[in-house]
């Protein structure tokens, strides 16, 4: 199972301007940017997500999803934009990506904070045998939590068993910054922390 383009997909900004007669509106200072998410595509739906009931049944498909995304950075809601044919497929796709996906949320031309929108697909894939199968992996990449909740600092660790579109896509996340909420110490005050994460899969022969 995989993500397809996670970095490129094409993202659409919805903005609300209100206008009165009186105020004149000074030009937009940059153009907008849509939603970018803040944690990693390739952790929202794993192998271990497959619903046991479509893999006994030995269903597969592609699931194409459009997000809303509030202010927030936080998926409001989940649209499926194509069926993989399989329902059970389908809503495990929206919940998954519900509970996971986070992002830095949409700013319009002006620099505000707006709602947007995401649009990406999952690919759910038997795998070869009757168990699911894996290849020996190890990632890791460490970034810091600025006070304000901003990404930055984000640098691969390891990197090992990745094909070239993963590391690619890994390495371009953590170059893309983004925003989340500020750890706190004891008294409720934000601090600056370094956070590691790490996947790793191994196969080991059994004696």
């Amino acid at each position: 199972m995989s993500f397809t383009l996670p970095f490129r997909a094409r993202h659409l900004v919805l903005a609300s301007l209100s206008l009165l007669p009186t105020i004149a509106h000074a030009a937009p200072a940059g153009t907008s940017q849509g939603a970018q998410p803040s944690n990693y595509p390739g952790n929202w739906a794993t192998t271990a997500d497959y619903p046991p009931e479509a893999l006994a049944a030995r269903i597969e498909g592609a699931v194409n999803f459009l997000v809303t995304i509030g202010t927030d950075g936080a998926v409001r809601s989940c649209e499926i934009t194509q069926t993989s044919g399989s329902a059970i497929l389908d809503t495990k796709t929206c919940a998954l990506i519900t509970e996971r996906a986070r992002f830095s949320p949409a700013r319009d031309a002006y620099g505000t904070v707006v709602e947007g929108r995401y649009s990406n697909r999952v690919r759910w894939a038997l795998p070869s045998g009757d168990l699911p199968q894996a290849e020996p992996k190890d990632v890791a990449y460490s970034c810091i939590v600025e006070i304000d909740g901003r990404i930055a600092g984000c640098t691969v660790l390891r990197a090992t068993g990745l094909d070239d579109t993963a590391r690619r896509g890994l390495e371009a996340f953590v170059s893309s910054g983004g925003k989340t909420k500020p750890y706190l110490d004891e008294g409720g005050k934000p601090v600056r922390r370094r956070v590691i994460f790490e996947q790793s899969v191994s196969v080991e022969p059994v004696s």
